[in-house]
Parts: structure tokens; C-alpha cells; sequence
């Protein structure tokens, strides 16, 4: 498979950022599974991505992702945020977390 530059900006998106993180060196893989199971969630649940980093050049999107919003439920549109039903927006908020030890120990 041949990744291009674009194809990595947009998988960006989905990765935990303690996998980003050069200076992790225990990665928790479960918990950065989790952060990526949530992102899709809220792109399922809003229709858009979590951290839009289209036409960003992977330089810049590497650095936006690593900077991003420590909460990015709350820092999303108080309309998408509406949008998902508060016990729903409480499972994402613990999965989408930026510690992995805040969020989930397992999808399950």
C-alpha cells in the first residue's frame, strides 16, 4: 500500500496523542485504541471529523494535532455537542481524553 502525504494528514484525526507524543515510551495500545474508537464515534454521531486537518501540510497538522484542545467536546460547536445525547457525549468524553490513563482501560 502506498501512503501519500494527504492520506496520512487524514488518518491524523484518529490517533490518540500520546501515540504522537515522541517522549511516551510506554504506550498503552488498548487506550490509544480507545481514543481512536472515539473519534470515529464523534464522527459518526456529528459527521464531522474530530480535528478537521484537511489541505494542512503534515508538518503543520503533526504540530495542530499535537496542540490540539485538551477537550475536544468542549471545544466543539455547542450545536454538534447538542446533537448527541449527554449520556452518549460522557462515554465519548472519557475515551477522547488526552492522558490514556483517563480514558477507558478497555473498549468493553
Amino acid at each position: 500500500t502506498h501512503l501519500t502525504g494527504a492520506a496520512i494528514v487524514r488518518t491524523l484525526g484518529y490517533i490518540a496523542p500520546d501515540r504522537l507524543d515522541p517522549e511516551v515510551r510506554d504506550l498503552d495500545e488498548v487506550r490509544c485504541e480507545v481514543f481512536s474508537l472515539g473519534a470515529i464515534g464523534y464522527e459518526m454521531l456529528t459527521g464531522e471529523c474530530l480535528f478537521d486537518l484537511r489541505g494542512v501540510p503534515l508538518l503543520q497538522a503533526l504540530d495542530r494535532r499535537r496542540r490540539s484542545a485538551a477537550d475536544p467536546l468542549r471545544s466543539s460547536s455547542r450545536q454538534k455537542r447538542g446533537a448527541i445525547d449527554p449520556m452518549v457525549r460522557a462515554v465519548l468524553q472519557a475515551a477522547l481524553q488526552p492522558e490514556p490513563h483517563a480514558r477507558y482501560a478497555s473498549p468493553g
